[in-house]
């Protein structure tokens, strides 16, 4: 609607004194507000009722400058304890939180600290200040840039049409004497500041949580950002990718197919590291180091997993519910796994049937794909000492801590790991950084920091956003 508003307390000096606008008088000639609300307390009220001059000086302002003021009147008229800021904090806070809720994103909302007792001053300063949502305040000089010595203003000789008729301001020479307090919003600061600290902890969706209860956020572009790193860190990488190219900056450093999936997901492994979630960092090994392997597979051996498998559906049974009709029910959840296909196996890689019938001496069952099926594949065709000990370090992770993690309701902290299986996490990690260029990834310098680059750009978005 693109209003202007005004909220003023009504003070000693309104609306006219030395033959000058009062403060609330000198704002309404000089920013022209759509609406004015008036809080009056007990003194001001009775002022109010004698001659109505408040209201009689702004409707000649409004006949003089062509201008309509629609004035809301606010009575506290038990009021008189008009020294107590804290009083008038919470009236004030109340108050124009009415207002917010009239007003859209296209108004601006004006507070005078100028008019009215040092606490009420000192009330709508602070909630400009420390206030959830952005207002305007506007301060106003005395002409002679000094106390206001309204000596000749008393309610015995008070003739407003004669005030009126003699206000200097009146005249076509006007002096602006308002001015904008240029203080920052505290609340946002604090708010911002706590978004930074989420990011620096790579704890994407607090920090969009606390970003959304910043008014006006999702205009900026550190909302997008923000979005787009929670999205990458769930995976979601369609919405993440839009988001990139949306806000102009490229987080994926591993563009080719199937390996920025892989290369995302050891990403969001990494990110459990740094948060200190070690059992979840151990659990998310195992997908991970399984999709490794069957890359490195297929790069080294030729040996592609796809076609010597086929697809299953596995249920697996959850928590029993209450039906409408009170009986309880079983429900299961189903996805799909892959399984050792012996028939393409024999047709297209004997050889591997071969491994498995000495391996497991003829009992191989050819069920679901695991990671230690694959290692005893690659530790048969491999020459590669080095990937076989990797390998080995590897599998004792997944046997001596993983079922531990998986399986048992306990903590787990970085030198549990280092005491069970003598590698802390961030060695396991680089031996995923390993089997990641053994698979065949084109991982450029940096690539691995890229969790850091994201949060460095994002922070100096933060930065240097208006406050």
């Amino acid at each position: 609607m693109n209003k202007k508003i005004l909220f003023t307390p009504v003070g000693g000096s309104d609306p006219i004194s030395n033959e000058r606008d009062g403060s609330i008088l000198h704002i309404c000639r000089i920013y022209k507000p759509d609406d004015v609300y008036l809080f009056f307390s007990k003194e001001m009220y009775d002022n109010h009722m004698k001659d109505n001059r408040y209201l009689y000086c702004i409707e000649k302002l409004g006949e003089l400058l062509n201008h309509k003021f629609e004035c809301h009147l606010i009575f506290e008229k038990d009021l008189t304890e008009v020294q107590q800021y804290d009083i008038f904090y919470h009236i004030f806070q109340r108050e124009i939180g009415i207002i917010k809720e009239k007003m859209d994103d296209t108004d601006i909302l004006y507070l005078n600290t100028s008019s009215g007792t040092p606490g009420m001053k000192s009330a709508l300063f602070i909630m400009s200040t420390l206030g959830d949502y952005q207002m305007v305040s506007l301060q106003v000089s005395t002409p002679k840039k000094s106390i206001n010595p309204h000596f000749e203003v008393s309610d015995k000789n008070y003739d407003i049409k004669l005030y009126w008729e003699f206000n200097e301001d009146n005249k076509e020479d006007i002096i602006n004497r308002c001015s904008e307090v240029k203080s920052l919003n505290l609340v946002k600061m604090f708010k911002m500041d706590l978004v930074k600290k989420h990011i620096l902890a790579f704890n994407y969706n607090a920090a969009y949580d606390v970003a959304m209860t910043i008014e006006g956020i999702e205009n900026e572009k550190v909302y997008l950002l923000l979005m787009m790193a929670k999205k990458r860190s769930q995976l979601f990488m369609d919405e993440a990718g839009k988001l990139s190219r949306e806000t102009g900056i490229s987080i994926f450093p591993v563009n080719e197919g199937n390996y920025r999936k892989v290369f995302e997901y050891a990403m969001v492994v990494w990110l459990k590291q740094q948060r200190g979630e070690y059992a979840d960092y151990i659990r998310a090994l195992t997908p991970l180091i399984e999709k490794l392997y069957e890359c490195i597979l297929k790069k080294e051996y030729g040996i592609d997993i796809n076609e010597i498998t086929s697809e299953e559906v596995k249920k697996k049974k959850t928590k029993s519910s209450l039906s409408e009709a009170g009986k309880r029910k079983q429900t299961a959840e189903s996805h799909i796994v892959k399984v050792w296909d012996k028939q393409k196996i024999l047709n297209k890689k004997p050889e591997i049937a071969q491994i498995f019938d000495n391996e497991y001496r003829g009992a191989f069952s050819y069920k679901e794909v695991s990671s230690i099926h694959i290692v005893k594949i690659i530790n048969n065709l491999s020459s590669d000492d080095v990937l076989k000990m990797k390998i080995s370090d590897m599998t004792d992770v997944e046997q001596n801590i993983r079922n531990i993690a998986a399986h048992t309701i306990t903590t787990l902290s970085d030198e549990d790991i280092k005491q069970k299986v003598g590698k802390n996490a961030a060695q396991i990690f680089e031996m995923i950084k390993y089997f990641c260029v053994k698979a065949g990834m084109s991982i450029k310098e940096g690539a691995w920091n890229t969790y850091i680059d994201m949060n460095e750009y994002i922070i100096n978005e933060i930065e240097n956003m208006t406050i």
